[in-house]
């Protein structure tokens, strides 16, 4: 899967037309690609800019307190 997110990034950043559809709706883009997206996760496609960065904080398991090794092991965790 790391290939086609790969794919998909360099295409989106060379084809304005598919960057507006993957930022308006990742998931079906992604669903085009055959990257299967699972029923109830929602996905938000956001784009740094030259003064902005994102970022990602890890889902907490809820009612919890994790270690950094386990924020690692949900960082690295394949969601999709």
């Amino acid at each position: 899967m790391a290939n086609v997110m790969q794919d998909l990034i360099l295409d989106v950043n060379s084809d304005p037309e598919l960057k507006q559809r993957f930022l308006a709706d990742p998931a079906a883009v992604m669903k085009e690609r055959g990257v299967a997206v699972p029923d109830g996760i929602d996905l938000l496609a956001v784009e740094d800019t030259e003064t902005v960065r994102h970022i990602v904080l890890p889902y907490p398991a809820p009612g919890t307190v994790a270690s950094l090794e386990e924020i690692e092991q949900r960082a690295s965790k394949k969601l999709i």
